[in-house]
């Protein structure tokens, strides 16, 4: 079995996600430039970044999921550019598409610009197509916030401190008010999302790591960031992640 033997890391995941999604828009043509999946991917432009992408495009190819082709010039090929497609093989297809769930599980990280409409894509054809045991990932379901009131009250009032801490900080306010209220919008529709009965856990997960990830970043080592930190996690337990 590959998963004994293969464990993608957010790139490979990435690559295999641009990959899927370009066959999905472009079924007849479904191979595109090595150089064209690089820049979706909006890697870095140097040398080393570069080799990274060429050590995981190797693997991919090793165990059969992508395939790679010389080919002729294009008239839309960039200056440049190496005359090579890539596209996903028969196994590469059924790999993405059965191991959406190890997507959604790695897609809210920091590194590589991870397609979103893959975990929709790749849900929605399992659940389609899949076999009948096939079931929705923890990440994806809903949960009902009415069987856990105090883990809710716990956070609302954490977010609560976090948008008057924002709004009280005169120092952010002056430097850069539009960031400041960037900030304390992206908490604000987190709270609006968890007065909802029932929430999905990948949105509310997605908004949790938009407002507060965010926050324990820029305010690392400051009480800010320490009570963002600790309503990230208050927030995961809360819808079960």
């Amino acid at each position: 079995m590959i998963d004994d033997d293969f464990s993608p890391d957010r790139l490979h995941l990435s690559m295999l996600g641009q990959l899927l999604l370009h066959h999905q828009s472009n079924p007849l043509l479904p191979a595109i430039r090595i150089d064209e999946l690089y820049r979706r991917i909006q890697m870095p432009k140097d040398e080393s970044e570069r080799l990274v992408f060429n050590d995981h495009l190797d693997e991919l190819k090793n165990f059969d999921l992508v395939k790679t082709a010389e080919n002729s010039l294009r008239v839309n090929d960039k200056v440049g550019d190496q005359y090579v497609d890539i596209c996903l093989t028969a196994p590469g297809l059924f790999y993405s598409v059965s191991h959406a769930h190890t997507f959604s599980e790695q897609k809210y990280g920091l590194t590589w610009d991870m397609p979103g409409e893959y975990a929709d894509h790749t849900f929605a054809i399992a659940q389609r197509f899949g076999a009948a045991d096939v079931s929705i990932p923890a990440s994806d379901r809903l949960v009902d916030l009415k069987d856990n009131q105090q883990g809710l009250m716990e956070v609302n009032n954490k977010l609560d401190q976090i948008v008057s801490k924002l709004q009280a900080d005169n120092e952010l306010g002056a430097q850069n008010p539009f960031e400041r209220d960037d900030l304390v919008n992206n908490v604000k529709r987190l709270i609006a999302a968890l007065k909802e009965p029932k929430v999905r856990a990948n949105a509310i997960f997605y908004l949790g790591f938009t407002a507060l990830v965010t926050l324990a970043q820029k305010f690392a080592d400051k009480p800010l960031g320490y009570l963002a930190d600790e309503t990230w996690a208050a927030l995961k337990t809360l819808i079960g992640l």
